[in-house]
């Protein structure tokens, strides 16, 4: 079940940060324009919320998860790797609390859906790997 308002709540929480950042922060070419891409894929997220279009927001979950899993390790700025540091340690309370994810499960993409089921630990365990990353890349900024 995809809890809708819970992730319109978070994507409007994590627009306003993102908008302060864009508009506060000298950022390099790839912070701005993946400031740019993450705000304009929540468009269409609110679309797909709205509509209750679970199909646009299975598709849209796969992109976050590439976002998180892969262009995050590309960021130089430091407040943007607190935004992601935050988005990972939200997903994991939602993993822990409700035991899933509260964009769902990949419901209406069931080869995708398997593909999860297949890599099960490693699934589980890359949100881990990328934080340590992430923390890590704060670590480096400030040493």
């Amino acid at each position: 079940m995809i809890k809708y308002f819970d992730i319109f709540i978070l994507t409007v929480i994590i627009d306003i940060i993102l908008f302060y950042i864009y508009h506060t922060s000298n950022l390099n070419t790839y912070d701005k324009y993946n400031v740019i891409i993450i705000t304009t894929i929540h468009l269409f997220l609110f679309v797909c919320l709205f509509l209750k279009f679970d199909l646009g927001i299975d598709v849209l979950h796969i992109i976050f998860s590439l976002n998180i899993f892969l262009f995050s390790l590309y960021v130089t700025n430091v407040k943007i790797l607190l935004v992601y540091i935050g988005v990972i340690m939200t997903m994991l309370c939602y993993w822990k609390i409700d035991n899933r994810c509260p964009m769902g499960s990949y419901e209406q993409l069931k080869s995708f859906k398997e593909l999860t089921r297949k890599a099960g630990s490693f699934y589980i365990i890359a949100p881990y790997i990328i934080l340590g990353l992430l923390l890590f890349k704060i670590y480096l900024h400030y040493n």
